[in-house]
């Protein structure tokens, strides 16, 4: 008698990978399986690892039966769903008996990524100009001044054209409660996605008083005009002007003198020697150099001679800002250019 060896079980199970859809977390697929000899009739699953291990995907089936059919929309979330094939406790696909399933992927649509959540759609490349600056943070009353300061095309496109940065002038500090004037308005560019470029304001005077407590600000707004309006399609309009700067705006300076109160002096008197200045920032340095003098300092400036003879003394001012008021050669009391300084007279008992 011969004996024929069982059938062997065997099986097939496959679905498509699917794409999901902008504003979606996942998609759809239909699964197809089938069951060769089949060691229990009619008692073929599916499963999967999701949501959670063991998860029974059939029965029920769409069309077929539980050992050859078809699902349709089954869930595939993002990125991927493994799928197994049993028959008799033993996993068929891709081998039996402990065959490790199919993978099916879901992937987001072209134009969209996935953000955690959903596939969302891709953010359009443009461009995005920023400020820094201006500077400088300090001028003078009636001498021009040009500002400067950097605009930078920190988005992911070029501007692809040029465009006006406007330096704009607030006559208080920190743009508070301002006058505002418009400084200029000046082209840059095209700018390259990454790219900065150094940009300068036409020249501009101040006037005295123009400043509250001498204090001016200025800022720059990239891709504006005089106007306050822009040329460039960016991912971001509202970060296009930079911080105010403040400026501090000193009066010009004024001519500076300085005189003894003395005409002549003997050895051993003291002399004082005052100066007078204006302009500028306020406190002011002052340099006393002269006959006996090096580098002196204070305003008025005291000193006793300890040698006779013909005396002179220059001065220089400079400002709290360090900029330079002004110098002078100093006179004395009466007008003379040195000061002359005589030996202390002696007195004989007679």
């Amino acid at each position: 008698m011969t004996v024929s060896a069982a059938p062997v079980m065997s099986g097939t199970l496959s679905g498509p990978n699917c794409t999901i859809a902008l504003n979606a977390s996942s998609c759809t697929t239909t699964l197809t399986w089938n069951v060769t000899n089949p060691e229990v009739v009619g008692g073929s699953q599916v499963t999967s690892s999701y949501p959670s291990a063991g998860t029974v995907v059939t029965p029920p089936v769409t069309t077929g039966t539980a050992d050859s059919g078809t699902k349709s929309s089954v869930t595939i979330p993002y990125s991927s769903r493994t799928f197994y094939l049993y028959n008799n406790a033993k996993s068929l696909v891709p081998t039996s008996p402990s065959g490790g399933g199919i993978v099916v992927t879901a992937t987001c649509t072209s134009g969209t990524s996935w953000n955690g959540t959903l596939c969302a759609e891709d953010p359009v490349s443009q461009p995005d100009l920023v400020a820094n600056g201006p500077s400088p943070s300090s001028a003078t009353v009636d001498t021009p001044v040009t500002f400067s300061g950097l605009v930078t095309n920190q988005g992911s496109a070029s501007t692809g054209s040029s465009f006006l940065n406007f330096f704009q002038l607030s006559t208080s500090a920190g743009g508070g409660n301002p006058v505002f004037t418009a400084i200029s308005a000046n082209s840059a560019g095209p700018l390259a996605a990454g790219t900065p470029a150094n940009v300068s304001s036409s020249s501009y005077t101040f006037a005295s008083g123009q400043c509250s407590a001498n204090t001016c600000s200025v800022r720059l707004c990239a891709d504006n005009n005089m106007s306050m309006s822009g040329t460039i399609a960016e991912s971001d309009n509202n970060n296009n002007c930079s911080l105010w700067v403040n400026v501090a705006v000193s009066d010009a300076p004024g001519p500076v003198s300085c005189v003894s109160d003395l005409s002549s002096a003997t050895i051993g008197q003291e002399v004082t020697w005052t100066a007078t200045a204006s302009g500028g920032t306020p406190p002011y340095s002052y340099s006393w150099n002269g006959t006996d003098v090096s580098g002196g300092t204070g305003n008025p400036y005291v000193k006793a001679y300890t040698t006779s003879g013909q005396k002179s003394m220059s001065m220089s001012v400079t400002d709290s800002l360090l900029a330079p008021i002004g110098s002078a050669n100093c006179v004395t009391a009466s007008g003379a250019s040195t000061l002359p300084v005589y030996k202390t007279p002696t007195y004989k008992e007679i």
